[in-house]
C-alpha cells in the first residue's frame, strides 16, 4: 500500500533530491492517517465531544513532556560529521528518555488526579503507566526516526508512521466495546506511539545499528559537545510548542469539556492533512540543509524559497477549500453535535497552516546553531499566544472568539518566526563568502584572504561550543 501511494504521488509531485526523499517519508504518512481519517467518522459516534475533550488534554499533556523527556538531544543527531558522534547522541537521547519518563510516571501516580480533575480530566490520573509508555515510545520513535534521518533511509520512517497510525486506530476501536469512555481513546494513543518506537527500535538493530563496545567517556564528551540543545533548543522547542498545546488546557479551565472536543477534533481535521506535508517535508528539509551548510554552497535561501512554496501550494491551496465549507461538512461527517468544530476549523486554519510552515523552515535555525534565536521566536510566540488567548478568557468572552483572537495572534507569531529566520540564513549573493570560504580562511595566510569580506555573517556567529 505505502509503495502504491508513493508511486502515484510521484507522478504528481515535482522531481529532485527534496521531493523524493519527502515523497518517501510522506508515503508513510498518507497511509497512516488515511486509515486515523477512515475511523474518525465512527469513532466520533462511538465517543462523545466530552470524551474528546478529556483525550484532548491527555494528547496536549503528552506533547508537552514528549518536548523535554530527551532534553532536545534528538535534535542534534542529524548534525555530526561521523556516525560515532551521532550514535553518542542515540544513547544520550534514550537514556534520558528513560528516566524523565519514569519520573512522569511516579509524579502522575502520586499528585495526578488532583492535578488532572482541575482539567475536567481526573480519570487518567490512574494512568500512570501508560504515561510512561507513551513517553518510551514516542521519544524512541522521535530518536530512531533523526538517525534514519541521517542516513537518509526514509523508508523506515515511513513504515514505522504506518504501523503507529494503524495500532492506533484500531487499539481505539476496540477500546470503544472493552473500557469505554476516554480511557479507550488514550489506550489507543499509547499503544499506537510503542508499536512507532518499537518498529523502529528493531530496524535499527538489524540495519547494523547497535550500542556494544560504547564506553561512557566519549558519550559524556558528546553531551557536554552539545549541551546548547538542553540549554536552548528545548526551552525554545517547549515554549514553541507550548503555544500550539496550550489552548486545549486554557479552554479546559474556561469552558466546559464539550468545547474542548469540538476544538481538539477541528484542530485535529487539519492537523492530519497538513502532516501530510509538514513532518516528511521537516525531516529531509532538515537533511538537506545541514548537507548544504557543511559543503558551504550557499543554497540555504533557495532551499527555504522552495520548501515555503511546496507547502503552500500542496497543503495550503486544497485546505482552504476544504475550510470554506468545513461545518456542513463536520455535521455529514461526523453527526450533528459536531457542526460546531466545523466552525472551529474555520478560525484556526491560518494558525495550523503558518505553524507546519514555520516549525519545518525554523529547523533552519538548528542548523546553523543560533539556538539563541530559536529561544526568542519561541518567548515572542508563546507571549502573543498567552495574550491572545488570556485576555478574551478573562473577560469572559465567547468560545468562539476566544479562538479566533488565539488564531490571530500565534499567526502574528508564526510570520515574525519567518523573518527571523530568512534574516538568519546568510546571503548568497555574489561576494559574499559562503561557510566553507569561512572556515578555510582561517587556514590560510593572511595574504591570501584579504579579498575575502573581514565580517563574519551573524548566522554563523555562534558556536555550539560557547
Amino acid at each position: 500500500m505505502i509503495q502504491r501511494l508513493r508511486t502515484a504521488a510521484d507522478t504528481i509531485l515535482p522531481k529532485g533530491r527534496l521531493a523524493r526523499s519527502a515523497l518517501v517519508v510522506s508515503s508513510g504518512h498518507v497511509a497512516g492517517y488515511a486509515i486515523m481519517l477512515a475511523v474518525t467518522p465512527l469513532l466520533t459516534r462511538l465517543y462523545g465531544p466530552a470524551d474528546f475533550g478529556v483525550y484532548a488534554v491527555y494528547t496536549s499533556i503528552i506533547a508537552m513532556l514528549g518536548l523535554i523527556c530527551m532534553a532536545s538531544y534528538e535534535a542534534a543527531i542529524p548534525l555530526p560529521e561521523d556516525d560515532p558522534t551521532a550514535l553518542s547522541l542515540v544513547v544520550v537521547a534514550l537514556g534520558t528518555c528513560v528516566v524523565a519518563s519514569s519520573a512522569v510516571g511516579v509524579f502522575v501516580w502520586l499528585a495526578g488526579e488532583d492535578l488532572l480533575g482541575r482539567l475536567q480530566a481526573g480519570e487518567l490520573g490512574g494512568l500512570a503507566f501508560v504515561f510512561t509508555l507513551h513517553l518510551l515510545g514516542s521519544g524512541s520513535a522521535e530518536t530512531f526516526t533523526n538517525w534514519f534521518v541521517r542516513q537518509r533511509s526514509f523508508t523506515p520512517i515511513a513504515r514505522g508512521r504506518f504501523a503507529a497510525s494503524t495500532v492506533n486506530a484500531s487499539v481505539q476501536v476496540a477500546s470503544a466495546f472493552v473500557v469505554g469512555g476516554a480511557t479507550g481513546l488514550v489506550a489507543g494513543s499509547a499503544a499506537g506511539a510503542i508499536a512507532g518506537g518499537g518498529y523502529l527500535l528493531i530496524h535499527f538493530g538489524r540495519s547494523g545499528g547497535g550500542f556494544r563496545g560504547r564506553s561512557a567517556a566519549p558519550i559524556v564528551s558528546t553531551a557536554i559537545r552539545y549541551r546548547r540543545f538542553p540549554q536552548l533548543s528545548m526551552p525554545s522547542t517547549v515554549l514553541q510548542r507550548t503555544a500550539l498545546l496550550l489552548p486545549p488546557l486554557a479552554l479546559a479551565a474556561f469552558y466546559d469539556s464539550e468545547i474542548v472536543g469540538w476544538y481538539g477534533l477541528a484542530q485535529r481535521a487539519l492537523i492530519v492533512p497538513l502532516s501530510l506535508i509538514g513532518p516528511p517535508l521537516s525531516r529531509v528539509y532538515l537533511a538537506e540543509a545541514s548537507r548544504l551548510h557543511r559543503e558551504g554552497h550557499g543554497q540555504l535561501r533557495l532551499l527555504f524559497l522552495r520548501t515555503a512554496k511546496k507547502q503552500l501550494l500542496y497543503a495550503g491551496l486544497p485546505l482552504m477549500l476544504f475550510v470554506l465549507v468545513a461545518p456542513p461538512f463536520f455535521a455529514l461527517a461526523f453527526g450533528e453535535p459536531w457542526r460546531e468544530a466545523g466552525v472551529y476549523c474555520q478560525a484556526v486554519f491560518p494558525m495550523l497552516l503558518l505553524f507546519i510552515i514555520a516549525s519545518v523552515l525554523a529547523g533552519t535555525l538548528d542548523v546553523l546553531e543560533r539556538q539563541d534565536l530559536q529561544l526568542f521566536r519561541s518567548v515572542v510566540l508563546l507571549a502573543l499566544v498567552a495574550a491572545g488567548m488570556a485576555i478574551p478568557l478573562l473577560l469572559g468572552a465567547a468560545p468562539r472568539t476566544a479562538i479566533v483572537a488565539l488564531s490571530a495572534t500565534a499567526s502574528a507569531g508564526y510570520l515574525i518566526t519567518l523573518w527571523l529566520v530568512w534574516r538568519t540564513i546568510p546571503d548568497d549573493r555574489p561576494g559574499v563568502p559562503s561557510p566553507a570560504d569561512l572556515r578555510s580562511e582561517h587556514r590560510r595566510p593572511a595574504s591570501e584572504t584579504s579579498h575575502l569580506c573581514p565580517r563574519l555573517p551573524s548566522a554563523t556567529s555562534v558556536s555550539i561550543h560557547d
